[in-house]
């Protein structure tokens, strides 16, 4: 039920209070005090039946919103002018609604504070990005839609199997109720961009790329792994591929997966063996966590060193490569970007391929008002035509939908890193696409880089309790408005 109608139920119940109160005050009183107060009451009920036939007539007459606001995360509000140009072409009884689209800011936690607190003013977004997983707070705020407001009976056959779970059903057979949490637009999964000149090929199981520290020289990496997000920045995003393999899934439950954390952290510390043409006392950095206080003075980090030929390989979504693309710039004509191709992910040693996939959705925020709208524009997300204008705006993330996979294959991410191609990123057959809930993502990246980067001796049985404590601690207050003392004594 819409806040409207609780408004509208409370008027009703305070209206129905006072009117028996009326009535016991006039079954008090003398009979020409009964009669005049029953000529007031008569005329006090007219008028408030003319009020409120005016205010209805007023509300079914501009049922049209004047407006939709639409908040994202990512990307720009001008790339979504294209979709807002085509849904008032698909919903021509909106052409004259203003579709506003906005980006507040690209940090997670101030994006929560703003949409906690104009949500309580009643001033927030009717419909909201999230990236899934990565804020269990704000995802208490999307009102999940009923398929007789939006059709999605087709949703599980259009869509990746990443998407599996967003259609939920309540009910028996004969009264069934089904919902959709919220619409996917793309998604991305963790595949390797490389230097073609420093490695012919990408080791096919992680075994095989520890070997090929004995075969490096000094100051030259096969990869980025081993450091903490200040020098590897999307440390956050690759960690869960060796959580997972620990068997933890989500923050919840990082006890059981530290020594996933521990693997991936001995990476930086893979001796490089040193040039015998170097003298004796000259003093070699021969891990690559003891690159970090020349990154540091440089104020460069692991994507940075990449780009130019000291890093062979490294690891991330996609979307990585807006982050190689500053970095090329920032290089100049000691950019590897002519050399830089994308590859499969090493497999486990048991062979199989255990990968992370994320993905960006739209919901309807709990408390808007414009519900039909919002589910309109909701349905036309879903269809080929939005899909395809989202591509050519983000032509480095994979359509959510399927059919569009053939279509994407030979397209580079970049216009300045050309040999860099989608296709390695779309999963295979049989590959294990895990989801990792990190409850609040951006409290996870921050716990890890003050737990590693500020110490040489990284606690992992520390960081990875506080990680749990404290994310299920916040979420916990702001939802259940547990006491901060409750959960953070314990």
């Amino acid at each position: 039920m819409s806040c409207k109608w609780k408004i509208q139920s409370i008027k009703i119940s305070i209206h129905i209070l006072l009117l028996l109160l009326y009535l016991l005050i006039i079954f008090s009183m003398s009979q020409k005090k009964i009669i005049f107060f029953i000529i007031v009451g008569c005329i006090l009920v007219s008028l408030i039946t003319a009020v409120a036939y005016v205010s209805r007539q007023k509300t079914t007459t501009n049922t049209v919103p004047k407006s939709l606001k639409i908040w994202i995360t990512d990307g720009t509000s001008d790339a979504y002018k294209p979709l807002i140009e085509g849904f008032k072409k698909y919903a021509p009884e909106y052409n004259k609604t203003d579709i506003i689209v906005e980006k507040q800011t690209n940090d997670a936690d101030r994006y929560r504070t703003l949409i906690l607190s104009t949500l309580t003013e009643w001033s927030g977004p009717d419909i909201f990005m999230l990236h899934s997983g990565e804020d269990a707070i704000l995802e208490t705020k999307i009102e999940p839609i009923p398929s007789n407001i939006l059709d999605f009976s087709d949703f599980d056959k259009r869509y990746d199997d990443i998407f599996q779970g967003l259609v939920s059903s309540t009910g028996s057979w004969k009264n069934k109720i089904s919902t959709l949490k919220w619409v996917p637009l793309s998604y991305e999964t963790l595949w390797v961009f490389y230097n073609k000149s420093l490695i012919r090929e990408i080791p096919k199981t992680w075994n095989e790329l520890e070997s090929l520290y004995r075969d490096s020289s000094s100051g030259k990496y096969p990869s980025n792994l081993g450091l903490g997000p200040t020098y590897t920045p999307n440390m956050g995003d690759i960690l869960p591929l060796w959580l997972i393999d620990a068997g933890a899934t989500s923050y919840s439950d990082l006890s059981t997966g530290k020594n996933g954390l521990s693997a991936y952290l001995s990476y930086g510390d893979i001796k490089i063996p040193s040039s015998q043409s170097e003298p004796a006392d000259v003093s070699i950095v021969d891990t690559l966590r003891w690159e970090q206080p020349n990154m540091i003075s440089t104020k460069n980090n692991t994507i940075d060193m990449f780009i130019r030929w000291n890093i062979a390989m490294i690891i991330g979504y996609p979307s990585l490569i807006l982050d190689l693309e500053k970095a090329n710039k920032r290089a100049g004509s000691a950019s590897a970007s002519s050399v830089i191709l994308t590859g499969r992910i090493p497999k486990t040693i048991s062979q199989s391929v255990i990968n992370i996939g994320k993905y960006t959705y739209f919901g309807v925020s709990k408390l808007s008002e414009k519900w039909q709208l919002s589910a309109k524009f909701l349905q036309y997300l879903m269809t080929p035509e939005a899909q395809r204008l989202y591509m050519s705006a983000y032509p480095y993330l994979i359509p959510a939908q399927s059919e569009f996979y053939a279509s994407i294959e030979n397209i580079s991410l970049s216009d300045t890193l050309t040999r860099a191609k989608i296709w390695p990123f779309i999963p295979n057959i049989g590959d294990q696409l895990s989801l990792f809930q990190y409850g609040l993502k951006s409290r996870f990246d921050r716990y890890l880089s003050e737990g590693i980067d500020t110490t040489s001796t990284p606690d992992i049985e520390s960081i990875t309790s506080k990680i749990s404590k404290d994310i299920d601690c916040e979420i916990k207050i702001s939802i259940w408005w547990e006491q901060a003392g409750d959960c953070r004594d314990q």
